[in-house]
């Protein structure tokens, strides 16, 4: 890891060194140079999608920027663009001198790691040198090496130095860095999180992080929600305690505040169901903190987070809810309880109705049929369903996820007897704080 900038040291030019310094050049003191705006910019190819801060009700202007506000408070604007963009780093600096002014720029992009070690180094650009500043107003940008193109989290980091230029040579007089948090997507993002909120891309991106295809990222997404995680020769296990959820299908937690068409009539169509966001957040701890949740919790979280990176993704009621329809459903696995030896939810009672992820069946609350220790995650024939394994011809260590499963397929996995039929795809949508 390259050091230096990932420091990330705020200076302040009117602390006692900053200012012996400038005083001793006998130039300027720091006030009458200052750096008030530094703004990501498209050159090129890409786009940049607005976000809603933290508290969601609030858009987060564009485009993204590290700025001074009108009392001087340094203040930052997060940015979110599509995979690969061609991008530019535009500046602007007070300079109250009288004299020419050059500039020194070293730019570095890092991914950022939830909860882990400091973030590591995509790259690092310098522009200018001591002898030979950049000046300035001649040239305000810089252009940056290529930007990711898979999802991932990223921070920004620049560091100005100044020089003044005086007696036919450049002397250095002080410097200014900081960070504008950015994230890398597939595409636009869709509804409910059309306006993504930087709370929800902050996990997402995580989740789905070095994907670049839709979907890449929806079968990771749906394993990282199961809890998968891989050992040193590549095999798969389920993880009770990296798992999203404990699945549990006697009641829902942040979802099923269905809206019905008629209204207040429940026997008739579903035509919403919308999701307590700022809960799930805040009992998750942003997505660290496993909860309880049913189906309708669990697809539709998996829903939010797909289309906060660009996915295009719904959630599929299975059966009507209170319509006497059900199904017995074939042994298997739980999100978050793999471990505990529950291979259906007692009492053993019929499922009257499920929700999962679509566009194809992505279920990241079931994984089936069961395994005690090993699942396979392969599917070799692009086919949803699993393969006996070649040497015994039987099931008995495999198992898999519905990860883009087609619909029959998954009907042939889960269900043992009675009915299952696609009914609606209902809008989801997300609560706001009050």
């Amino acid at each position: 890891m390259k050091q230096g900038i990932f420091r990330y040291q705020r200076w302040r030019w009117a602390v006692g060194m900053a200012l012996a310094g400038w005083w001793g050049t006998g130039l300027a003191p720091a006030q009458d140079i200052v750096l008030e705006e530094v703004r990501l910019g498209l050159h090129g190819s890409g786009d940049v999608y607005q976000m809603r801060n933290d508290p969601p009700t609030d858009l987060i202007s564009l485009p993204p920027r590290w700025y001074r506000d009108n009392q001087g408070h340094e203040k930052v604007d997060p940015g979110c663009f599509l995979q690969g963009s061609v991008l530019r780093v535009v500046y602007r600096i007070t300079n109250n001198t009288g004299m020419p002014l050059g500039c020194v720029i070293t730019v570095s992009l890092a991914e950022t790691l939830r909860g882990g070690p400091m973030p590591e180094c995509l790259w690092e650009e310098s522009y200018g040198t001591p002898e030979d500043p950049r000046p300035y107003p001649a040239y305000n940008y810089v252009d940056l090496p290529a930007w990711p193109d898979y999802i991932v989290p990223l921070r920004l980091a620049f560091h100005f130095t100044f020089y003044l230029r005086k007696g036919g040579r450049w002397q250095w007089v002080g410097h200014q860095d900081g960070i504008i948090e950015n994230f890398t997507v597939l595409g636009p993002p869709q509804a409910p999180m059309d306006r993504p909120w930087i709370q929800v891309l902050r996990i997402s991106c995580d989740w789905m992080r070095h994907t670049s295809t839709e979907l890449s990222a929806q079968r990771q997404l749906t394993k990282r929600m199961f809890g998968v995680r891989y050992d040193a020769v590549g095999k798969a296990y389920a993880k009770d305690d990296k798992a999203v959820w404990n699945y549990d299908p006697g009641g829902a937690y942040y979802s099923c505040n269905w809206t019905w068409s008629p209204p207040g009539a429940p026997d008739g169509d579903i035509i919403e169901d919308e999701y307590d966001l700022p809960q799930w957040l805040t009992d998750s701890n942003s997505g660290q903190d496993k909860q309880w949740g049913q189906c309708t919790d669990v697809s539709g979280l998996w829903v939010i987070m797909a289309t906060s990176v660009g996915g295009a993704r719904k959630i599929q009621l299975i059966n009507k809810p209170l319509s006497g329809e059900s199904f017995e459903y074939n042994p298997c696995f739980w999100a978050g309880r793999t471990t505990q030896g529950r291979k259906t939810c007692p009492p053993l009672l019929p499922f009257g109705y499920h929700q999962v992820g679509w566009a194809d069946v992505y279920d990241a609350a079931i994984c089936f049929p069961d395994s005690q220790v090993y699942i396979d995650w392969d599917d070799k024939n692009h086919d949803g369903i699993i393969d006996p394994d070649p040497a015994s011809g039987e099931w008995a260590d495999k198992a898999q996820l519905a990860t883009g499963t087609a619909w029959d397929d998954y009907v042939q996995l889960l269900k043992k007897s009675g009915t299952m039929r696609r009914y609606a795809n209902p809008t989801l949508s997300v609560s706001y704080p009050p």
